[in-house]
């Protein structure tokens, strides 16, 4: 019994106006600087999803994707840390731009049609038909390591054999690859 309470108050939920802000803002800026790729809508179905796909993955200490999540694309990010009090990040800024920053490995000559596990974080988040997001964070305590996970869901779901060329397009003229999380204009 006292095991089971434990476990009930590792996770928090940091789901937050702050948190869905940072993430909606980020997203929709870096696809900005894609060729007719639009804004994305928050979706508040997959921000709960992806809350609880988050605790789930700190209390498994692992990252892997959700096999019975449905026809939704979902990238996932981990960090760890063994100090006790780090700081709660509210921020999906830094998980966002680490899956647009596989962006330097993609090649738009399409090959094999355009997937590639190096490069599929990045082209599902620019992907143009996706429509919507919706992430969640949650942070725990895994063994010895404290551990915070994000989880975003989209909708409908990119990364699609033969249909890259159409969805996952150049920068516009006149911009460049951000070379670091702050250089994207957001703060």
């Amino acid at each position: 019994m006292l095991f089971l309470t434990l476990v009930s108050f590792a996770f928090v939920g940091l789901t937050t106006a702050a948190f869905k802000d940072d993430c909606l803002r980020t997203h929709n800026r870096l696809r900005a600087m894609h060729r007719s790729t639009g804004s994305l809508v928050w979706d508040n179905k997959l921000a709960q999803q992806s809350a609880a796909y988050s605790r789930k993955l700190v209390q498994l200490g692992q990252l892997k994707h959700d096999r019975s999540r449905g026809n939704v694309g979902e990238n996932l990010f981990k960090r760890s840390n063994s100090a006790r009090n780090w700081p709660v990040s509210n921020r999906c800024g830094p998980a966002t731009f680490q899956w647009y920053d596989e962006a330097r490995k993609f090649s738009y000559n399409y090959p094999n049609g355009g997937f590639s596990a190096r490069t599929g974080h990045f082209t599902q988040l620019v992907w143009k038909g996706t429509r919507t997001v919706g992430c969640g964070e949650a942070k725990g305590k895994n063994g010895k390591w404290y551990v915070n996970v994000i989880t975003c869901r989209y909708g409908p779901p990119g990364n699609y054999k033969g249909q890259f060329q159409k969805n996952v397009l150049p920068l516009k003229p006149g911009k460049s690859y951000p070379r670091s999380w702050n250089n994207v204009g957001l703060y």
